[in-house]
């Protein structure tokens, strides 16, 4: 392995010199942004932020830092994703725990809790129970929680899912306000569980499975597929969860769903089949992304 080289024949090397060399080395692996990610895996390794980072380049770290950042290094020029190797990111402004089996937040999630802060708190609703369907890593569950009063449900079919959600809603002190139910949907829920939920979210795998090739590696490759894809083209969940959802919506209350921004057309169908309000919000990118409708329905 070319990084246990560089790591035994350098063990004095500073750590600028530790992140020059690292800059090369994944630049010639193709990683579009390489001081960063060395910078990041050298922070991880040392627990330093970057102020600390800045003041100590002309020190040099322990010949098992050493060890750890050359590993990393190595594990990032493979184009593994760099939030599973210094196992941490932000969203929404929290800081979370993350791992490899469990997918890994998008920024384009945050306009899903956006849409979903902003109904309840203008409605003043920002007190009763929501449901987080698919909770994965707990991001959407546990802004909501730092953000509002509601008691939330967060449901996964992953049991690894739910285990790194329950260690993020305790990093961030909010673990007594969310309840975790592992299963299928609506399925996971209790007979002693709320009956109606006056916001329900969920970010459901969206992508055809003939998009694969399409991904980039970092994705196609160490992200867990079971979260990404789906059959129909990509719509099975929503077929799933569309008949079923007004049954589980307050009189008041409204569905989120993150959707595919080139399938919003065909999405809105679907939802057009059970509700009469379906509205469709763009990103900063202009891009339709959510998904929102309201309890008051056909039947």
């Amino acid at each position: 392995m070319e990084s246990n080289r560089i790591r035994i024949k350098n063990s004095q090397w500073t750590i600028e010199q530790h992140l020059q060399k690292a800059h090369s080395f994944l630049k010639t692996h193709g990683i579009l942004q390489p001081r960063r990610d060395a910078e990041l895996i050298m922070r991880a390794v040392l627990k330093w932020d970057i102020a600390q980072l800045i003041l100590r380049l002309k020190t040099s770290p322990a010949h098992h830092q050493a060890q750890a950042f050359w590993k990393g290094i190595y594990r990032r020029s493979l184009h593994e994703p760099i939030q599973y190797i210094v196992q941490h990111l932000e969203f929404f402004g929290i800081a979370l725990a993350i791992k490899r089996g469990i997918l890994i937040p998008r920024p384009e999630t945050e306009l899903l809790v956006e849409e979903a802060i902003r109904f309840l708190v203008s409605r003043d609703r920002w007190r009763r129970p929501i449901l987080d369907l698919g909770t994965g890593s707990g991001c959407i569950a546990i802004s909501l929680a730092t953000r509002l009063s509601s008691e939330i449900w967060a449901v996964d079919q992953s049991s690894r899912a739910l285990a790194m959600a329950r260690i993020n809603a305790k990093k961030n002190v909010v673990q007594a306000r969310i309840h975790y139910r592992r299963g299928n949907w609506f399925e996971a829920l209790r007979q002693s569980d709320p009956r109606q939920f006056e916001a329900i979210l969920c970010n459901p795998p969206y992508l055809a499975w003939d998009e694969k090739n399409t991904l980039d590696l970092e994705v196609s490759y160490y992200e867990p597929h079971e979260a990404l894809f789906a059959e129909r083209e990509g719509l099975e969940h929503y077929w799933q969860l569309a008949p079923q959802l007004s049954r589980f919506l307050t009189g008041t209350g409204r569905a989120f769903f993150e959707i595919h921004a080139l399938k919003a057309k065909a999405i809105s169908i679907i939802f057009r089949k059970y509700f009469k309000h379906v509205t469709i919000y763009r990103d900063l990118q202009d891009l339709p992304r959510v998904l929102i409708v309201e309890k008051k329905s056909k039947k």
